[in-house]
C-alpha cells in the first residue's frame, strides 16, 4: 500500500514576508519533535534547494523572504506544500486570477547543494557529492584535501577523491570525524556552500534537518 504525501495549503496575504508559519494542525499531525530549519523546493525544479530557518518550531525566518522574491511571489497566490521526506517541502504556487498552477523560471543559485546522511555514508566513512553539483561548482577534477567549516566556523579537513573513469567525486579521509563530532544520523540533511577555490577548496557545511531519534517499541510482557 502506498504512502500517502502529507500536504498543507496557505495563501499569500499582507505581511507574508515576515508573518508565515506551519499550520498548528499540520504539526500535530506529523507527530515530529519541534526543528530549528526545513528545506523547500519547487515541483519544477525539485533539486533546487532553499533552506529556511524556523523559529519555535514553526516561523518562517532566515531564507524565506530569498525564496519568496526569487520566485516572485505575492499577495493572493496560493501555496501548497508537500512534504517529500523530513521537513523537505516541495512548493506548488498557483495563480489566484487563472486558479492554475504558475510556472516558475529557473535563475542560477550559489554553488550549493543539500547532501542527505545516510546509514551507509557513516559506515562506510564517506559520502558521495552529487554530479551536477560536481560539475558546476569548479571543484578540481583531481585527488585533494579541502577545508570544510561547521556553524562555528571550525575548521575540519577532508580529502575528495575523484574517480576518473566517470567522474564521481566524494570525502573520504577526515569525513568520518566530521560527522562523528557532530553527532550526524540518518536521515540529516546538510546544506555544502563552495565558499572558496584554489589548491584546497573551502566549503560551508551546516546542518539543517536532524531527525528525532526514534522511540524504542515497548517490549512485550
Amino acid at each position: 500500500m502506498e504512502m500517502v504525501e502529507m500536504k498543507f495549503m496557505k495563501p499569500l496575504i499582507h505581511g507574508f514576508l515576515h508573518d508565515f508559519s506551519l499550520p498548528v494542525s499540520f504539526l500535530k499531525q506529523l507527530e515530529s519533535e519541534l526543528v530549528e530549519s526545513m528545506v523547500l523546493t519547487t515541483d519544477e525544479h525539485p533539486h533546487c534547494h532553499w533552506p529556511v530557518k524556523l523559529q519555535g518550531g514553526r516561523h518562517f525566518s532566515h531564507g524565506w523572504m530569498d525564496f519568496c522574491v526569487h520566485h516572485c511571489l505575492q499577495v493572493g497566490d496560493f501555496l501548497v506544500f508537500t512534504l517529500k521526506t523530513h521537513f523537505v517541502f516541495q512548493v506548488s504556487v498557483y495563480d489566484p486570477l487563472t486558479a492554475c498552477q504558475r510556472h516558475l523560471e529557473m535563475i542560477p543559485l550559489p554553488n550549493h547543494c543539500l547532501l542527505t546522511i545516510t546509514t551507509s555514508c557513516i559506515k562506510n566513512s564517506m559520502i558521495h557529492l552529487p554530479r551536477q553539483y560536481i560539475r558546476s561548482s569548479g571543484l578540481p577534477k583531481r585527488h585533494c584535501f579541502v577545508k570544510l567549516l561547521d556553524e562555528k566556523d571550525e575548521t575540519w579537513i577532508v580529502k575528495l577523491c575523484r574517480r576518473s573513469y566517470d567522474g564521481d567525486a566524494y570525502f573520504s579521509q577526515g569525513w568520518k570525524n566530521f560527522v562523528t563530532a557532530h553527532n550526524f544520523r540518518p536521515r540529516s540533511i546538510v546544506d555544502l556552500q563552495l565558499i572558496k577555490t584554489g589548491r584546497t577548496p573551502t566549503l560551508k557545511c551546516s546542518l539543517l534537518t536532524f531527525p528525532p531519534k526514534r522511540a524504542r517499541k515497548p517490549s512485550k510482557a
